[in-house]
């Protein structure tokens, strides 16, 4: 608006020029700058409020849904125990770890009752595997040499105890150490990689047939009870270990059933009557009987390695100890524990 007005103070007619340059006399300068700071203050705690309001209403969308409850950890299945047997081939279960006990991914095995075909059995858990806790194991002492051989000939019905496991009340024989063999593989079962991953340890030990393929029957105490499965056999067509290998299952028809092994740190100190005499001793233990020997059934063989280099006249010395029939006639099961019953003959 433009034009003179009337001052109530004075009476003084003033333009509005006028007007504004007393507003600006009458007001001292720092209440001038005060209202207006006042104002600005006003105004700047608003936007920071709303900002306030705004920020904490979208902050939930930013971080996410919150969803109530505690944390749990993933529950696994139980691990096979003793008397469980792997339902499914091994060969693709076996993880490259660097022990000298191939190992097996337990989630990799289908694993179930013992009845009909199966192509392994658990023979130990925990201690009995190198370890004092199936869930809590110490992986150094699991991988020791031996762990799950040791475990093995237990199940078996040998003793595990001596140097090198054997049948219950063996003599000791002089400068021999004789021990039954047995044709298995062992394994050590683990953990698979998700278990592994959530700082699950445990270790089971396995056996399955050296000739890798699925059997009937079980191995537990076999050396006790006589019902070895034929595949744990070391069945050959000969008596000679420097032939090539050439396993036969014991349940087909067979020459020679290998039945335990002797090892001497010095030849010089044993002969080849001593090697005899013992080896027709072991043969007894492990047949739990002397009569087909005595009666002329079956005779004992020993077989001194001799494609092994040690040549000299006190160099260490591995000999065989095989069954086979008197009158070359074949056998067509094992003669492990075979007690009381009848020499199995072929047809």
């Amino acid at each position: 608006m433009t034009g003179p007005f009337r001052s109530n103070r004075d009476g003084r007619r003033r333009t509005l020029r006028d007007r504004a340059g007393l507003r600006w006399r009458i007001l001292p300068g720092n209440a001038r700058r005060g209202y207006r700071d006042r104002m600005g203050r006003r105004l700047a705690g608003l936007v920071v409020l709303v900002l306030v309001l705004v920020t904490a209403t979208a902050l939930p969308g930013f971080s996410g849904r919150r969803v109530a409850g505690v944390p749990s950890a993933k529950n696994f299945p139980d691990p096979p125990a003793v008397g469980d047997c792997a339902l499914s081939p091994l060969d693709d279960a076996v993880r490259d770890s660097g022990s000298r006990t191939p190992e097996l991914d337990v989630t990799a095995v289908t694993w179930g009752s013992c009845t009909g075909q199966v192509f392994g059995e658990i023979v130990s858990t925990g201690s009995d595997a190198g370890s004092t806790n199936p869930r809590s194991t110490n992986p150094s002492s699991e991988r020791r040499a031996g762990r799950c051989s040791r475990a093995v000939a237990a199940f078996a019905g040998l003793d595990p105890t001596s140097p090198r496991p054997t049948i219950p009340g063996t003599p000791r024989f002089e400068h021999i150490s004789w021990a039954p063999t047995l044709g298995f593989d062992p394994y050590r079962v683990v953990p698979g990689d998700e278990e592994r991953a959530a700082g699950r340890t445990w270790t089971l030990c396995l056996v399955a047939p050296i000739v890798h393929r699925s059997y009937e029957g079980t191995v537990a105490q076999a050396f006790q009870t006589g019902e070895m499965p034929g595949e744990f056999g070391l069945c050959w067509g000969g008596t000679d270990l420097d032939r090539a290998i050439d396993l036969i299952r014991c349940d087909e028809p067979h020459a020679a059933e290998l039945l335990a092994t002797a090892f001497v740190d010095d030849r010089s100190l044993v002969s080849r009557a001593d090697y005899q005499r013992t080896c027709g001793q072991m043969a007894a233990l492990i047949m739990r009987t002397n009569a087909p020997i005595a009666g002329g059934e079956l005779t004992a063989v020993i077989d001194p390695v001799t494609s092994d280099g040690q040549s000299l006249p006190t160099s260490p010395q591995t000999v065989g100890c095989f069954v086979a029939s008197a009158d070359e006639r074949l056998l067509d099961q094992t003669v492990i524990a075979l007690a009381d019953r009848p020499v199995p003959f072929a047809a």
